[in-house]
């Protein structure tokens, strides 16, 4: 009988151990993410993306799944994609320079998601829509500038519950195939 109540009571303290070293570790990996998730300052990533698609125009200045996706660099580093609807062309006069004729697209909706990786391991993804912004093309429609308004309102791993607002801003540069280049800008 002392000798089964001995065997009990190290196999109490052996798993009491185990239980304290996995919690210790969980507890250590919880918190180098929620450093990650709690930062005040918002989240800055360099974009480096491919046009998929060039969207399907349903109707007259119209254009649904405008698409391309790739890699972020930076504070929140992982694969990204992004489905852009435009429409409404207004012919006009670059903002820029003041003389370039440029066509203004008016972004209508969309969506986007971003796979995280912190030092190399999958920490979670965040998504959300595309709520406004503009695509302004060359006359050609070979390059275009992209300002884009996001709203995040999906996460899931470490960013599970992830919610606030972000920004795109970047070039599509179709005589170089379709490279998209710019900056992620990410407050969550």
């Amino acid at each position: 009988m002392r000798f089964t109540f001995l065997a009990l009571a190290a196999l109490m303290l052996v798993l009491g151990g185990m239980t304290v070293s996995s919690n210790a570790q969980r507890k250590g990996m919880v918190d180098s993410r929620q450093a990650v998730q709690t930062s005040t300052e918002p989240y800055e990533s360099e974009v480096m993306a491919t046009e998929v698609s060039p969207g399907t125009m349903v109707r007259p200045n119209k254009v649904f799944g405008w698409t391309f996706s790739g890699q972020t660099k930076g504070d929140s580093s992982g694969p990204i994609f992004m489905s852009v609807n435009y429409d409404e062309d207004i012919t006009g006069i670059s903002p820029v320079d003041s003389v370039t004729p440029m066509t203004l697209n008016l972004v209508s909706g969309g969506s986007w998601s971003e796979q995280i990786y912190v030092d190399g391991s999958f920490a979670g993804s965040i998504s959300g829509s595309i709520v406004s912004g503009t695509v302004s093309w060359n006359t050609d429609r070979t390059v275009a500038t992209v300002e884009l308004q996001l709203i995040c309102d999906n996460g899931t791993g470490t960013f599970a519950g992830a919610s606030g607002s972000g920004t795109f801003t970047g070039t599509l540069d179709r005589a170089s195939a379709g490279a998209v280049t710019g900056t992620l800008t990410l407050d969550y």
